[in-house]
């Protein structure tokens, strides 16, 4: 200034009084416990109190990227380059997990293992592609990591679960030590863990060869295949499969197509040879693309090209394409429902494939399976317009028009898969938030993006990031923490309906500043939940209930907060505070405290030399101490754009100051960025930070550039840390 979750992700399914000072704080903690209980009160307008969550001493480093909270607030997942928690941590990025107590948040790093290997490499940072629901367990999929084992020589990626620190090799080869080039992907699983879809083409059980891709189930740490084609009827062309429709990316983002697993772990969906089948209780394959039409045998039809769009919760109800007819009376194949209780299969939105048309990809299925969001070139009712980006919803509400996107949404919205995607589905599946670059309601075009809702019962379409009056936005709103890349999204809605998401743009009085701040927006107003300071705020998730809302900051926000402006998660609670630790004051003779006896006289000195033996007192200077200014987004933007931007350093005496930043540059570590100033007493430092012509070109060419800052100043031994990523307009859109 996601989110229906489930299973691997968060699929199921502020702002009152704000401190303007830290003096206010232990004020606010001790009222938050007279405060009513967290559920008769609105997420959206309720008091909130500021809570430390990440440790207040990072060794000089942030809080990178939030991974995802539990439903219930009580803990969250988050990476950082310190070494947090009493552990060693990697050579780059730990997860660590922190838990709140009666008396505070506590952090541990039972998602990150100690690394065994001899020769720990860049690798052995990774991202963890999902994280159990109550955050027990992370899944990792990273080619090269050697966390798992010495023995995984392959350099190609493997499946890893973590917990309790302790790493267990899930994709391990046949032979040992492991030498195959061929990745093994995590995929999804059930939510209590015991079921791990994995794709692979190494060979990982003995009755089945290696050299193609399949789908596995390890259940409870035994292998079996999954992608088993049916017993009976015609066998496919080739055996090659993958989970759902393969929006699964190793080792970066979350699986976009979780939902292929239902949540007991008792139904796997995968394409094989173009159709769409479904393996059940690791016993029987069903064939789910076959023809309905009456007179047709129940078969594949030639050319379906099926591919897996969502399913319910419990994997009886799925959503999928069709390029061809697989119903009576439709002339088009398009997008179709099946119903495994009842056997009915239903045509949902004709596409005429021939025709140039095609779903471009799903949005949200309801975890009931009812109805779902999609996106689709063709022209299906409404305002839509054939050959554009049309999103609608299909399912027991008949088929919705809801708007017109624009192309440059596809990776926000649609393209990654249902789990990959910055959108978001209230619990009970009928408000769908999105982001957008397109002026869907009205007002200026920008290309930055805006955050839209839709609400299916009243079928109408608002902007809640919009600015009051028209006027147009000065940055991205987002529906998650982008800028410190969140790639799992949180759940968004609060149980009662309140959306929450992060824009630079004040839309209320309140906020005061062009920073980020977080939102919530109840349907009909837009309320301020975070400081409205001059520092950024970035929403990172919130509960089910939206008690607890949490964000990532380099702002110092509560009084434990002392390490100097590295970025920090907080959680702003309804009814939150813990008891105050401080001791009481004293009063009369308790001041005094224990009396030290009456010394004895010394004897006197039968001679006395006179000279003095004392020593004289050595000066020793001060250290310098020094506080390095969070870089702005606006200034983030003018660096991306023009190659320089200005640090400011803070010392508190006579000092140099020297900052070195450091980038990938064509799979190598280069200095794009040094500079050094000093200055006379205390005071600011300011230095430019002039971008390398190599790495001003790598900026233009890939449209994104992480630099790591490292900042000295004279005869302080701490090096202070930040990383900065850089991206042009052409990234955003």
């Amino acid at each position: 200034m996601l989110a229906v979750a489930h299973g691997p992700l968060v699929r199921r399914s502020v702002l009152g009084v704000r401190p303007s000072a830290l003096a206010l704080s232990a004020v606010l903690a001790a009222a938050a416990f007279a405060a009513p209980a967290a559920g008769a009160a609105d997420s959206a307008t309720a008091a909130r109190t500021y809570e430390l969550v990440s440790p207040s001493q990072k060794g000089g480093n942030d809080v990178m990227t939030v991974l995802r909270n539990t439903d219930d607030g009580s803990a969250i997942a988050f990476q950082s380059l310190g070494s947090l928690a009493g552990t060693p941590g990697n050579v780059l990025q730990s997860v660590y997990r922190s838990r709140r107590t009666a008396t505070g948040w506590t952090t541990d790093a039972s998602l990150t293992a100690v690394n065994p290997s001899p020769a720990p490499n860049i690798n052995d940072a990774p991202f963890p592609a999902d994280l159990a629901d109550d955050l027990s367990t992370a899944y990792y999929a990273q080619p090269g990591w050697t966390s798992a084992s010495a023995l995984d020589e392959n350099g190609a990626a493997d499946v890893t679960s973590v917990h309790d620190s302790v790493s267990t090799w899930l994709t391990p080869a046949l032979t040992l030590p492991d030498t195959e080039a061929s990745d093994s992907l995590y995929a999804g699983r059930s939510a209590d863990g015991r079921h791990v879809v994995i794709q692979s083409s190494k060979q990982l059980i003995p009755s089945v060869p290696g050299g193609v891709r399949r789908v596995y189930d390890d259940v409870d740490g035994i292998l079996r295949l999954a992608s088993v084609p049916p017993s009976s009827g015609t066998n496919p062309a080739s055996q090659a499969a993958t989970f759902g429709s393969a929006a699964i990316v190793s080792g970066s983002a979350v699986p976009g197509d979780a939902r292929a697993i239902s949540t007991d772990g008792s139904r796997i969906y995968f394409v094989m040879d173009g159709q769409l089948y479904v393996r059940i209780d690791g016993e029987t394959t069903n064939l789910i693309s076959a023809s309905h039409v009456n007179g047709q045998p129940r078969g594949p039809v030639t050319g379906a090209n099926a591919k897996f769009m969502g399913a319910s919760d419990d994997g009886h109800t799925v959503v999928f394409t069709a390029n061809v007819p697989l119903t009576t009376g439709a002339t088009t194949g398009g997008l179709y429902s099946y119903d495994e209780d009842s056997d009915q299969l239903r045509l949902l939105a004709a596409v005429d494939t021939s025709a140039g048309r095609s779903v471009l990809g799903t949005v949200h299925t309801t975890s009931d399976g009812a109805r779902t969001y999609f996106v689709s070139t063709a022209a299906l009712g409404g305002a839509a317009v054939a050959g554009h980006p049309n999103l609608y919803v299909a399912g027991d509400v008949g088929l919705r028009f809801i708007a017109q996107l624009s192309p440059a949404d596809a990776s926000f919205v649609w393209q990654g898969g249902e789990f990959a995607n910055q959108t978001a589905l209230s619990r009970d599946g009928r408000r769908l938030a999105f982001p957008s670059v397109a002026a869907l309601t009205g007002g200026p075009t920008s290309s930055f993006e805006k955050i839209y809702e839709y609400d299916l019962d009243d079928d109408a379409l608002t902007c809640a990031s919009c600015l009051p009056g028209g006027a147009a936005p000065t940055g991205d709103a987002a529906l998650r923490d982008t800028l410190g890349l969140q790639l799992i999204q949180p759940l968004t809605f609060a149980d009662d309906g309140t959306l929450f998401f992060q824009t630079p743009d004040a839309l209320t009085p309140d906020d005061t500043d062009s920073a980020y701040d977080v939102y919530a927006y109840d349907g009909a107003d837009r309320h301020l939940v975070s400081t409205g300071t001059d520092e950024d705020v970035y929403y990172a998730g919130n509960s089910a209930d939206g008690r607890d809302v949490f964000v990532r900051t380099h702002a110092t926000l509560a009084p434990d907060d002392d390490d100097g402006g590295y970025a920090d998660i907080y959680v702003l609670r309804i009814g939150g505070g813990f008891p105050s630790t401080a001791t009481p004051p004293c009063a009369g003779e308790a001041c005094r405290g224990p009396q030290a006896p009456a010394p004895t006289p010394a004897a006197a000195p039968e001679s006395l030399t006179v000279f003095d033996t004392s020593v004289a007192a050595t000066a020793v200077p001060a250290k310098t101490t020094f506080t390095v200014a969070s870089i702005s987004a606006a200034s983030r933007a003018r660096w991306a754009s023009t190659g320089k931007a200005t640090l400011s350093v803070k010392v508190s005496e006579d000092a140099e100051v020297t900052v070195k930043g450091t980038a990938t540059l064509s799979k190598k570590t280069s200095t794009v960025v040094s500079a050094t100033g000093s200055r006379a007493g205390a005071g600011t430092v300011k230095l430019t930070l002039a971008l390398s012509a190599k790495a001003r070109s790598a900026l233009k060419r890939s449209h994104k550039l992480t630099v790591r800052l490292a900042v000295t100043c004279t005869d302080s031994k701490v090096t202070k840390h930040a990383t900065v990523v850089l991206r042009t307009k052409a990234a955003r859109r």
